[in-house]
Protein backbone atom coordinates (compact mmCIF):
# COMPACT_ATOMS: atom_id res chain seq x y z
CA UNK A 1 0.00 0.00 0.00
CA UNK A 2 1.23 3.53 -0.83
CA UNK A 3 1.45 6.16 1.85
CA UNK A 4 1.24 9.86 1.12
CA UNK A 5 4.04 11.66 2.91
CA UNK A 6 4.43 15.42 3.18
CA UNK A 7 8.07 16.36 2.83
CA UNK A 8 7.51 19.94 3.89
CA UNK A 9 6.05 21.05 7.15
CA UNK A 10 2.59 22.52 6.66
CA UNK A 11 2.40 26.21 7.43
CA UNK A 12 -0.33 28.02 9.25
CA UNK A 13 -2.39 30.44 7.17
CA UNK A 14 -1.13 33.40 9.25
CA UNK A 15 2.48 32.47 8.34
CA UNK A 16 1.63 32.35 4.65
CA UNK A 17 -0.26 35.65 4.97
CA UNK A 18 2.70 37.31 6.68
CA UNK A 19 4.98 36.29 3.79
CA UNK A 20 2.44 37.59 1.26
CA UNK A 21 2.20 40.89 3.16
CA UNK A 22 5.98 41.20 3.20
CA UNK A 23 6.15 40.71 -0.57
CA UNK A 24 3.37 43.27 -1.08
CA UNK A 25 5.25 45.74 1.12
CA UNK A 26 8.41 45.21 -0.97
CA UNK A 27 6.47 45.86 -4.18
CA UNK A 28 4.94 49.06 -2.80
CA UNK A 29 8.24 50.37 -1.39
CA UNK A 30 9.99 50.22 -4.75
CA UNK A 31 13.19 49.14 -2.99
CA UNK A 32 13.46 45.96 -5.03
CA UNK A 33 13.57 46.87 -8.70
CA UNK A 34 12.72 43.58 -10.36
CA UNK A 35 9.08 43.82 -9.32
CA UNK A 36 8.74 46.82 -11.65
CA UNK A 37 10.91 45.72 -14.58
CA UNK A 38 8.07 45.36 -17.03
CA UNK A 39 6.92 48.91 -16.28
CA UNK A 40 10.33 50.56 -16.28
CA UNK A 41 12.45 48.79 -18.86
CA UNK A 42 10.44 48.66 -22.08
CA UNK A 43 11.79 52.06 -23.13
CA UNK A 44 15.32 50.68 -22.69
CA UNK A 45 14.77 48.51 -25.77
CA UNK A 46 14.20 51.59 -27.93
CA UNK A 47 17.15 53.38 -26.30
CA UNK A 48 19.41 50.38 -26.92
CA UNK A 49 18.36 50.07 -30.56
CA UNK A 50 18.92 53.81 -31.08
CA UNK A 51 22.36 53.57 -29.45
CA UNK A 52 23.61 50.70 -31.61
CA UNK A 53 21.96 51.91 -34.85
CA UNK A 54 24.83 54.09 -36.05
CA UNK A 55 27.57 51.85 -34.69
CA UNK A 56 28.27 49.90 -37.88
CA UNK A 57 31.90 49.44 -36.83
CA UNK A 58 30.80 47.30 -33.85
CA UNK A 59 31.26 43.66 -34.82
CA UNK A 60 31.41 42.15 -31.33
CA UNK A 61 29.43 42.58 -28.16
CA UNK A 62 31.31 41.32 -25.11
CA UNK A 63 29.26 40.83 -21.97
CA UNK A 64 31.16 40.49 -18.70
CA UNK A 65 28.94 39.23 -15.89
CA UNK A 66 28.38 36.40 -13.44
CA UNK A 67 25.30 34.39 -12.59
CA UNK A 68 22.08 36.21 -13.32
CA UNK A 69 23.97 38.98 -15.10
CA UNK A 70 24.82 36.58 -17.91
CA UNK A 71 22.28 33.74 -17.70
CA UNK A 72 19.36 35.78 -19.00
CA UNK A 73 21.40 37.03 -21.96
CA UNK A 74 22.46 33.46 -22.79
CA UNK A 75 18.86 32.27 -22.68
CA UNK A 76 17.65 35.11 -24.92
CA UNK A 77 20.50 34.56 -27.37
CA UNK A 78 19.81 30.85 -27.60
CA UNK A 79 16.07 31.36 -27.96
CA UNK A 80 15.81 34.40 -30.23
CA UNK A 81 18.83 34.71 -32.46
CA UNK A 82 19.97 32.73 -35.43
CA UNK A 83 23.72 33.27 -35.19
CA UNK A 84 24.22 32.82 -38.96
CA UNK A 85 22.01 35.81 -39.76
CA UNK A 86 23.36 38.05 -37.02
CA UNK A 87 25.83 40.72 -38.13
CA UNK A 88 27.39 40.95 -34.67
CA UNK A 89 28.87 38.24 -32.52
CA UNK A 90 28.05 37.97 -28.83
CA UNK A 91 30.78 36.84 -26.45
CA UNK A 92 30.01 36.17 -22.81
CA UNK A 93 32.75 36.23 -20.20
CA UNK A 94 31.06 34.61 -17.22
CA UNK A 95 33.88 32.78 -15.52
CA UNK A 96 37.45 33.45 -14.50
CA UNK A 97 39.01 30.74 -16.64
CA UNK A 98 42.13 32.18 -18.24
CA UNK A 99 41.63 29.78 -21.15
CA UNK A 100 38.16 31.08 -22.09
CA UNK A 101 39.24 34.68 -21.43
CA UNK A 102 42.25 34.37 -23.76
CA UNK A 103 40.28 32.47 -26.44
CA UNK A 104 37.68 35.25 -26.47
CA UNK A 105 40.25 38.03 -26.70
CA UNK A 106 41.98 36.27 -29.60
CA UNK A 107 38.76 36.71 -31.61
CA UNK A 108 38.09 40.40 -31.03
CA UNK A 109 39.58 43.81 -31.73
CA UNK A 110 39.02 46.62 -29.25
CA UNK A 111 37.87 49.15 -31.86
CA UNK A 112 35.24 46.72 -33.18
CA UNK A 113 33.83 45.75 -29.79
CA UNK A 114 31.23 47.01 -27.36
CA UNK A 115 31.82 45.86 -23.79
CA UNK A 116 28.98 45.49 -21.31
CA UNK A 117 30.24 45.16 -17.75
CA UNK A 118 27.33 43.97 -15.62
CA UNK A 119 27.20 43.53 -11.86
CA UNK A 120 24.14 43.93 -9.65
CA UNK A 121 26.22 45.28 -6.77
CA UNK A 122 29.04 46.83 -8.78
CA UNK A 123 31.52 44.96 -6.64
CA UNK A 124 31.28 41.34 -7.81
CA UNK A 125 34.92 40.30 -7.47
CA UNK A 126 34.96 38.12 -10.60
CA UNK A 127 33.45 40.87 -12.76
CA UNK A 128 35.79 43.52 -11.34
CA UNK A 129 38.75 41.18 -11.91
CA UNK A 130 37.76 40.50 -15.53
CA UNK A 131 37.27 44.23 -16.10
CA UNK A 132 40.77 44.91 -14.76
CA UNK A 133 42.16 42.16 -17.02
CA UNK A 134 40.46 43.79 -20.03
CA UNK A 135 41.97 47.16 -19.11
CA UNK A 136 45.40 45.56 -18.85
CA UNK A 137 45.03 43.49 -22.02
CA UNK A 138 44.05 46.47 -24.16
CA UNK A 139 46.46 48.83 -22.35
CA UNK A 140 43.67 51.28 -21.60
CA UNK A 141 44.37 54.52 -19.77
CA UNK A 142 41.46 54.89 -17.38
CA UNK A 143 42.59 58.38 -16.31
CA UNK A 144 40.98 59.99 -19.36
Amino acid sequence: MLNNTLFFKQSEIHTISSYANRINDEVKSGDIGYYHLIDTSLNLIDESLAFIKDKEHIKNIVLVGMGGSSCGVKALRDMLFNEKSNQRELFILDNTSSHSFNKTLEKIKLEESLFLIISKTGSTIEVVSLFKLLIEHFKLDMQE
